[in-house]
């Protein structure tokens, strides 16, 4: 637990929290039965924290819901499932921002961390760690770095991905490549720390986009002509050698072909009630086309009370695809769809 307390925040907070759910008819029942007593707002950390909360939690319909549940146990109807949870990393930031400031987040070890997880802790990072925006130079040089290669160190995340993720906070989307690669890197946020590499401490530099930037800024407008020769030289060789690699590289692919990482996923998309129809929801989310994309065989599953599920499978391009952006226009269907889960996430 990171940090816990109770609250009585009033309406204007609470229509703020839910205001994705603003144009739904049960919202203003939503709120007044949230701002009826106090609420004790957590915030807790570990190993997929999401996944594992809303799995205590239970089904949004409590007779769905699994017994040892929280809302098995305590609660009976959709209008008053006793608790809320967030469903991505990126909602929960989102909320914990909303609901708590950062002096009330505590940073600290449990001493039963060895009890509950096999491998030993990781070292806590600092909590004031500020990384500088890359300027529109440096973010230029390393979209045109990610023109031939998905990541920045290559065909691999690593800590490298890291560095110059946290210090990108908006993307123009003129520059493709970077938030081609931005978005990608968001998806594995969770997995920051299992990446491969040395993590880098904020106003390090490598061989990528900062120091190309920087040697731009180094020019000695007085130096020796004969240095400056010798500079354009080697320039002019080592620019040959790069041509000669990317001929040989694009001629081996061309032989062998580009082995292309792709990943089968299969997904629980739930609806409001069992008044929604399953084709249309089904219609409607095949509709959605995303280059790397391809829909594959869908069902529908009982989940209680007349209520069915759609799971459905897809293949998508791991490069090209990520399942955030996937979900947000899953769960853009608002009209059909209440969330949808990751049931299942293998590589091909």
């Amino acid at each position: 637990m990171v940090a816990l307390k109770m609250c009585a925040p009033g309406r204007a907070h609470l229509e703020k929290h839910y205001a994705d759910l603003s144009k739904k008819p049960f919202f203003k029942d939503l709120v007044d039965y949230m701002v009826s007593g106090p609420i004790i707002a957590m915030v807790w950390e570990g190993l997929n924290a999401v996944k594992c909360g809303r799995m205590m939690l239970g089904e949004t319909n409590p007779q769905a819901s699994l017994p040892g549940s929280i809302r098995g146990d305590f609660s009976i109807q959709v209008g008053r499932n006793i608790c809320h949870g967030s469903d991505s990393v990126e909602s929960a930031n989102h909320e914990i921002a909303l609901w708590f400031n950062k002096n009330e987040l505590v940073n600290w070890e449990s001493a039963m961390y060895t009890w509950i997880y096999e491998d030993e802790p990781a070292p806590k990072k600092p909590a004031a760690v500020s990384y500088p925006e890359l300027s529109d130079a440096e973010k230029a040089k390393l979209n045109g770095k990610l023109l031939d290669f998905p990541y920045v160190s290559g065909y691999t995340p690593s800590q490298e991905d890291v560095f110059y993720f946290v210090q990108i906070k908006k993307v123009d989307e003129k520059l493709v490549n970077l938030a081609r690669w931005w978005r990608n890197i968001a998806s594995y946020e969770s997995e920051f720390d299992s990446l491969p590499g040395e993590p880098k401490l904020p106003g390090a530099s490598d061989s990528s986009a900062k120091e190309e930037v920087e040697e731009d800024e180094d020019i000695d407008l007085f130096g020796d002509s004969e240095d400056e020769d010798e500079a354009a030289e080697q320039e002019r060789i080592k620019a040959e050698r790069v041509a000669a690699y990317n001929a040989k590289k694009a001629a081996k692919e061309e032989k062998k072909g580009k082995v292309i990482a792709k990943s089968n996923i299969i997904l629980d998309i739930k609806p409001w009630d069992d008044e929604t129809d399953m084709k249309v929801l089904e219609s409607e989310v095949r509709k959605i086309t995303m280059d790397g994309l391809l829909w594959g065989t869908g069902k529908l599953v009982a989940i209680g009370y007349g209520i069915k599920k759609l799971q459905i499978t897809t293949v998508i391009e791991d490069d090209k695809v990520s399942t955030e952006d996937l979900e947000d226009q899953i769960t853009a269907l608002e009209d059909y769809v209440q969330s949808v889960d990751i049931v299942a996430f293998n590589k091909i």
